[in-house]
């Protein structure tokens, strides 16, 4: 009976590790610029929806906080920028769009800082199961007061995990 109870433990430990193992392949593959082995870690239609309508609340909880001000414009507004994101978001949540981010070839190397600038700010990073099938990274910026991001991984079979979704920082004034 120990034996069993022993080797059912043993069995457990892949299971448990395996979103942490997608995370850490992930990571990698970022840190190398690899979009292929990239694509192996992401749902990218679970993604981009998840992307899509995570910019759709915000634009629209900011439409109404000014249409609410007086602003006749916000509703108009926030409808032309998720008519304008949702295409932007299609093109780059996808392999191919991954890979010329990843080359640089989308990003302004103007904006970015220089090889002997300082490190970016350190990010504090907790993980968790949010169920059986779901498992949640929050990266927090140590310093500066950014708000939180969640990356939301999904469970595909039995070890297998894939970055499926995001969940986009509240605004200060969005919060409830």
């Amino acid at each position: 009976m120990v034996g069993v109870l022993v080797g059912l433990g043993l069995a457990a430990v892949p299971v448990y590790r395996a979103p942490h193992r997608a995370v850490e392949g992930l990571r990698a593959a970022v840190k190398a610029r690899d979009s292929a082995r990239l694509a192996e870690y992401v749902d990218f239609e679970s993604l981009r929806e998840s992307l899509k309508s995570g910019v759709s609340e915000k634009l629209h909880a900011d439409a109404s906080r000014e249409d609410e001000a007086g602003n006749p414009f916000a509703r108009f507004g926030a409808a032309l920028a998720t008519a304008v994101a949702g295409p932007f978001i299609d093109a780059i949540v996808t392999p191919a769009g991954l890979e010329l981010l990843l080359a640089g070839r989308v990003v302004d190397y103007r904006s970015l800082p220089a090889p002997d600038s300082p490190p970016p700010p350190a990010v504090s990073t907790s993980m968790g199961y949010e169920g059986p099938n779901h498992f949640v990274v929050v990266t927090t910026p140590t310093q500066g007061g950014s708000p939180p991001l969640a990356l939301v991984f999904r469970r595909e079979g039995l070890l297998t995990w894939r970055l499926a979704g995001v969940r986009l920082p509240a605004t200060p004034s969005s919060a409830p």
